[in-house]
């Protein structure tokens, strides 16, 4: 334990906090030398990391071999001098990155690398120069560094990052300035429009790289062993915002909608895109739109998506949550008790803590030890329970998935508004009142 002014201080043991050195090995005699711009890219952000004050954010980037291009070579790689003729090149490799705890190695030959990871049960992830851009972009983002390759500045502020630097954001950044703002449209419309695509969709790409960082982080944790630190209650909290925000994004466009197809719906409960009455409307006005939320693919991820937030705001939060199957064989309670009284600190727990205590402490491990029998099949699910079934979802391997549908709703919903309100001025195509 430690001891401070002569005060003894408890410690919880097997945890830790978010790592700050981001550690890539790069097999660069897999890597095309039409690339190496991108390992050049990876250098800069180490630079940057480098140059902020009272920072300890820091990326580390380990070669396989000497760089043999100059268009890498004084770049500040790190080789650890291993040899590409050697038979057991690919299990060196990957012992090299477990002794530099490295968290991704990177190579344009994954299948053989992965397969030497997988057989040692090792928690590094094998992925291509690409992802690492992504990937390191994740750590610097996580850090509340706002970074992007694709437009590298120092000292970006979150307020105009998304829509300046990322894919989506500039899109509806782009969509907003170049098209609705040109529409005879109210000043209401366009406020809404203009909150739908810089603020929402910014928060919304905000939370995707949080959860990002937070995948990032789990792996980390686990190459560490850690056994009560997975990063598990940020994972909820970032999850439980993410589907409102998700929802809350659908639910303005529905608004907008409204306003700007002259649709007179007044009553806000149905003003949604999660009723078909309300689609039955749209499709009034502009049987186009209708469409798109009638398509197979996007009727399915919305109504996931609602049943997700609903539950997140009324019934309960989205928590990562280990699913595990059952023992073929569970141990007595005898044998469990004496299980309990053979591990390292029962006797010290015994003679030292008050009755009470002890006896709080006895019940939990028995419990901890008889919850270790189940074999654990996944510590990624969220379970929601419903009325008629249960939805089991894995949030963290669709955080893409969602934010991809989610941009495809909207800027689709944008560009087919915008084609018809060309045509149809809004007003031109009132639905009766509701």
């Amino acid at each position: 334990m430690p001891t401070v002014f002569g005060r003894m201080l408890p410690e919880t043991a097997s945890t830790g906090f978010y790592s700050k050195n981001l550690k890539f090995l790069i097999d660069l005699d897999t890597i095309p030398e039409k690339e190496y711009r991108l390992i050049r890219d990876l250098c800069i952000l180490r630079e940057y990391l480098k140059s902020i004050k009272d920072s300890t954010v820091a990326l580390t980037i380990f070669t396989a071999c000497e760089p043999k291009s100059d268009h890498i070579s004084g770049v500040g790689l790190i080789s650890i001098g291993l040899v590409d003729c050697s038979t057991e090149y690919v299990k060196n490799l990957v012992e090299s990155a477990c002794v530099n705890d490295v968290d991704y190695i990177v190579t344009g030959q994954k299948a053989p690398v992965q397969n030497e990871i997988d057989c040692g049960r090792k928690e590094i992830a094998v992925i291509d120069l690409n992802e690492a851009m992504h990937q390191a972009e994740v750590f610097a983002r996580g850090h509340e560094i706002p970074w992007s390759f694709e437009t590298p500045s120092w000292n970006m502020p979150w307020t105009s990052f998304y829509s300046m630097s990322d894919g989506f954001g500039q899109r509806a950044s782009n969509e907003f300035g170049s098209k609705f703002q040109l529409l005879n449209l109210n000043d209401n419309i366009l406020e809404s429009t203009r909150d739908l695509f810089l603020n929402r969709v910014s928060h919304i790409c905000y939370t995707r790289d949080r959860l990002h960082f937070i995948k990032q982080q789990r792996r980390f944790a686990k190459r560490k062993g850690w056994t009560r630190q997975l990063f598990t209650f940020e994972a909820g909290y970032y999850l439980s915002f993410y589907y409102f925000a998700l929802w809350g994004g659908i639910d303005q466009l529905a608004l907008l909608l409204n306003d700007a197809l002259s649709m007179k719906v007044k009553r806000v409960q149905s003003i949604t895109l999660g009723s078909e009455k309300f689609i039955d409307r749209v499709s009034e006005c502009a049987p186009e739109l209708a469409e798109l939320y009638r398509e197979a693919d996007m009727k399915q991820w919305m109504s996931e998506l609602k049943r997700i937030r609903n539950h997140s705001a009324h019934r309960g939060t989205v928590e990562l949550t280990t699913i595990v199957q059952d023992p073929d064989t569970m141990p007595s309670e005898e044998e469990i008790e004496r299980e309990a009284m053979e591990t390292p600190n029962w006797q010290l727990m015994k003679d030292h803590m008050p009755k009470e205590l002890f006896d709080w402490y006895h019940r939990s491990l028995i419990q901890k030890i008889r919850l270790s029998k189940y074999p654990v099949t996944s510590r990624e699910a969220s379970v929601l329970p419903g009325i008629h079934d249960t939805l089991v979802f894995f949030p963290l391997e669709r955080i893409d998935l969602d934010t991809n549908q989610f941009s495809v709703l909207i800027l689709r919903t944008l560009e087919l508004l915008h084609l018809h309100l060309s045509v149809n001025p809004s007003g031109e195509t009132e639905a009766g009142p509701s």
